[in-house]
């Protein structure tokens, strides 16, 4: 999840014998998560003396999964995230779920690490790893 959910969702379009996917509450563009996060100051500082947000989001596209197109099938694909996460803004989410070609979604009613509270997100990872073929519980 989280970073976690980044990395799944980065892995997931360079590997191609992954047999699923299943980011939880992925961030999917630093730039804009340090827009979003980071101190005024340092932002102010940032876009005054070292580049605009537009640049570094240019320089950042490269390590970004919206990128990059997934190789694992999009039935092997879940993503979850909570409603009331205030890490991960829900945008993030949203843009890697389009990206993705929509694929199945769970939005947890909870905050960015109360995921394992709801039963549906259990339910849908139980369901990805075992239509992979990757586990038989």
């Amino acid at each position: 999840m989280s970073l976690g959910g980044y990395n799944t969702s980065l892995l997931a379009s360079l590997d191609d014998q992954l047999a699923c996917a299943i980011p939880g509450v992925p961030a999917t563009d630093f730039t804009k998560l340090f827009w979003h996060h980071g101190p005024s100051i340092t932002i102010r500082y940032m876009e005054e003396k070292v580049a605009r947000r537009e640049d570094l989001a240019v320089i950042t596209r490269v390590i970004s999964p919206l990128a990059l197109e997934p190789k694992v099938p999009l039935e092997h694909r879940f993503i979850f995230a909570g409603a009331a996460d205030q890490q991960v803004p829900p945008d993030h989410v949203r843009d890697l779920w389009l990206h993705w070609g929509q694929p199945r979604i769970h939005w947890y009613q909870g905050c960015h690490v109360s995921f394992r509270l709801d039963p549906l997100v259990t339910q849908g990872i139980e369901q990805t790893l075992h239509g992979a073929g990757v586990w038989m519980g």
